[in-house]
C-alpha cells in the first residue's frame, strides 16, 4: 500500500486544504498474522413463552486497524508501530427477560476482562516520552433495558402506543498488571 504524507494544498491562509494526506510515492509492504481461537458459549432457559433466562461466556480478540497493519504514517511518525501482545477480552454474563404486551424488561450482570491494552505515554506535543507497556482492565456491571406500554390495550391509538422506557447501566472499572513508571518534565 502506499504511504502519505501532509501536503498543504493551498496557501497558508487557507486553512481547509493545509493538511491533506496525498500518497507520496513510497510503498510500505504490512502483513498480520494473528492466530488465537475465539469461543462463544451460551444457553437460554424460557419458563414460559414470555420470560427466559439467559447465559454467555465468549472471548475475543481486538484486530489492529488498517493504518497499523499497512505501517503508514501514525500521529506524524514515519513506519511500523510498536508491535504489542495481541489484545484479547474475555466476558461472562446472564441476564433475565420478560416480554408481553405491557412491558418489557432485560437485566443483565456481566464481567469483562481485558488484556494486552497498548499504552504509549506521550507529550502535549504527541512526541514518546518513555518506553510502550501494556496494562489490563476489568470491569464488572448491570445493564436494565425496559419499557412499559399501561395503555396497550386501550381502543384509542394515542394511549394504545404511548411507552415509558428506561435504559440505564452501572458500571465498574479498573485497570490493573502495569509495569513501570514514568518521570517526565515539561
Amino acid at each position: 500500500t502506499t504511504n502519505q504524507t501532509n501536503v498543504a494544498m493551498g496557501t497558508k491562509y487557507d486553512l481547509w486544504d493545509n493538511e491533506v494526506d496525498l500518497p507520496n510515492g513510497t510503498w510500505s509492504h504490512g502483513d498480520e498474522n494473528n492466530t488465537i481461537p475465539t469461543v462463544s458459549v451460551g444457553a437460554n432457559y424460557e419458563f414460559s413463552d414470555h420470560m427466559s433466562a439467559y447465559a454467555r461466556i465468549n472471548n475475543g480478540v481486538l484486530f489492529e486497524n488498517m493504518d497499523d497493519v499497512r505501517c503508514n504514517i501514525s500521529n506524524g511518525k514515519n513506519g511500523c508501530p510498536n508491535r504489542t501482545p495481541l489484545q484479547t477480552v474475555r466476558n461472562v454474563e446472564g441476564g433475565f427477560k420478560i416480554q408481553n404486551q405491557w412491558t418489557y424488561l432485560d437485566v443483565s450482570a456481566y464481567h469483562k476482562v481485558f488484556y494486552g491494552i497498548a499504552y504509549q505515554p506521550t507529550n502535549i506535543y504527541d512526541q514518546d516520552v518513555g518506553p510502550a507497556s501494556t496494562y489490563n482492565a476489568t470491569t464488572t456491571g448491570v445493564r436494565v433495558v425496559g419499557s412499559v406500554t399501561p395503555f396497550a390495550t386501550s381502543s384509542v391509538q394515542p394511549l394504545s402506543t404511548f411507552k415509558i422506557e428506561i435504559n440505564g447501566m452501572y458500571e465498574h472499572a479498573t485497570y490493573y498488571g502495569f509495569i513501570g513508571c514514568y518521570l517526565y518534565d515539561n
